[in-house]
């Protein structure tokens, strides 16, 4: 309309009305507002919001007899409702179902996949084939595995929305805990099923006359996850609970937030091939928890800190220092197609150097919180030990 993008979405007396671009921009800041709302916020979603305005500007229009507000509280009344959602979990195993902060896992057992398939609908005649088929996929892909369970109480289709991502999130800090989370050399395949991912090279080699085809699973060792009852009881239940309230960001301290962010980013890096962009993964996720800005000498100040952090625990101050700065040395050379024995050891120790400060952080996210109150406690110790 005269040269700006518009937006129609209702018609009255044959004429078209809705919103050119600034207009828009308008509902947008409307939407915001909404969102401020906790309720609204963790219960619907932005369309859900546009989509309520635009049904009550239908119905009001030319001028409104009701609010707003009010007729948005009416459809979210309307429409919210407690939906129990799974997300099954790739590659990962338990014997025995415990609660991780909002949710709780358990194991898709067969008596429990029993169950979900007499709850579907029984196939339309002719289609009793395709309808077993389809029943043999789901087991294949979930029987056995372990399975998030939520409830959330909103709009159905935020609902799985939100799902997802409380899901994504507590198997990320759930990982933690896994035992490819503190070694350099093993993979990790855990993820929400259907982003599961073990990288493979397929290669085609061309002889004389003739070529051959060369595929393989590229990690050496992969950390599939089996939690026995046995290896349950043996989690740290203390620092199990602790990760488990950062699942939710609501109420979460600066320092809180910090802690949960490094943690996932450190199990991200257990999805990472290359071992250097592993040890990037670790140090951005040591920065973000062991540097009060940006601005603070990187190598210097991490290899200070945690020497400090370690020497606590019984290891050797000077020994982890010289660990630091050889990594971050290592990083700066140029990318080789498999590294020597003394690199590979090198980055082992620093790997587990990485997940025992983690570690620390994590049992102080309660204690501290900022992550310069936590930073300035370690510098303080590191004075006291001098």
């Amino acid at each position: 309309m005269n040269g700006s993008a518009a937006f129609t979405f209702f018609q009255n007396d044959g004429k078209s009305y809705g919103f050119i671009e600034e207009n828009y921009k308008c509902l947008d800041n409307l939407i915001d507002t909404v969102m401020k709302a906790e309720w609204a916020r963790t219960s619907l979603s932005r369309g859900f919001v546009e989509t309520a305005f635009f049904d009550w500007a239908r119905q009001q229009f030319p001028t409104a007899q009701s609010s707003f507000s009010m007729e948005l509280c009416d459809a979210a009344r309307e429409k919210v409702t407690t939906v129990e959602v799974w997300a099954p979990i790739a590659n990962m195993e338990v014997e025995k179902g415990f609660n991780f902060g909002p949710i709780r896992i358990e194991s898709i057992t067969a008596s429990v996949m029993d169950n979900l398939c007499r709850k579907l609908p029984l196939p339309p005649l002719g289609k009793e084939q395709e309808f077993g088929q389809y029943v043999e996929m789901l087991r294949q892909n979930f029987q056995g595995y372990a399975v998030a369970i939520m409830s959330i109480d909103a709009e159905p289709k935020f609902a799985v929305e939100r799902a997802f991502q409380i899901a994504q999130d507590a198997v990320g800090l759930l990982t933690f805990f896994s035992p490819a989370a503190p070694a350099a050399d093993i993979f990790s395949p855990v993820a929400l099923s259907g982003a599961e991912y073990i990288p493979t090279s397929k290669l085609i080699v061309m002889h004389e006359g003739d070529f051959s085809h060369n595929e393989k699973i590229l990690p050496k060792d992969i950390g599939y996850w089996r939690l026995s009852m046995q290896q349950i009881s043996k989690l740290n239940s203390d620092l199990l609970e602790v990760a488990g309230s950062l699942v939710l960001l609501e109420d979460l301290s600066e320092f809180a937030l910090a802690v949960r962010t490094s943690i996932l980013i450190h199990s991200k890096g257990l999805t990472l091939l290359s071992p250097k962009d592993r040890l990037r993964s670790c140090l951005s996720a040591l920065e973000l928890i062991l540097l009060k800005h940006d601005m603070e000498p990187r190598a210097h100040s991490i290899a200070n800190r945690m020497s400090i952090v370690l020497s606590v625990i019984g290891a050797n101050g000077d020994e982890v220092k010289k660990t630091i700065q050889q990594i971050y040395w290592l990083l700066e050379q140029p990318q080789r197609t498999e590294l020597g024995h003394r690199e590979s050891e090198l980055i082992s120790i620093f790997t587990a150097h990485s997940y025992n400060v983690l570690n620390v952080a994590l049992g102080n996210a309660r204690t501290f919180h900022s992550k310069v109150q936590f930073v300035a406690e370690i510098d303080r110790m590191g004075i006291s030990r001098q």
